[in-house]
């Protein structure tokens, strides 16, 4: 299977090249590729440099939402530390017989 296919693909190759030779296919730069060959690969390059474009453009976005979850994140493991801390005073006043409330801690 893989030689059939490498022999298709040297006969296409021969082909090409003879045609150009010959004068068949146009080939002005005498670079050995047909300029309609040449057309393609410099819009197949212009697209992919437009990719490369989109992507660094997204990588950014993506860091910029990733530093902001993390941001959130902690914001949320701060509040759950202190519904823990609360959750604590409210255990303490069910239990105990104090009619007074101790409150909140003052911030430092």
């Amino acid at each position: 299977m893989l030689i059939t296919v490498l022999i298709i693909l040297a006969v296409v190759v021969a082909g090409v090249l003879v045609a150009t030779k010959f004068g068949f296919l146009k080939d002005e730069d005498k670079n050995g590729i047909p300029d309609n060959v040449d057309v393609k690969i410099a819009e197949v390059k212009a697209k992919v440099d437009e990719v490369k474009t989109d992507v660094k453009e997204v990588v950014v976005e993506t860091k910029k939402r990733v530093a902001r979850v993390k941001q959130e994140v902690g914001d949320v493991a701060k509040a759950a530390k202190e519904v823990v801390k609360q959750a604590k005073d409210v255990t303490k006043a069910a239990t105990t017989n104090t009619t007074a409330r101790k409150g909140r801690k003052p911030k430092k």
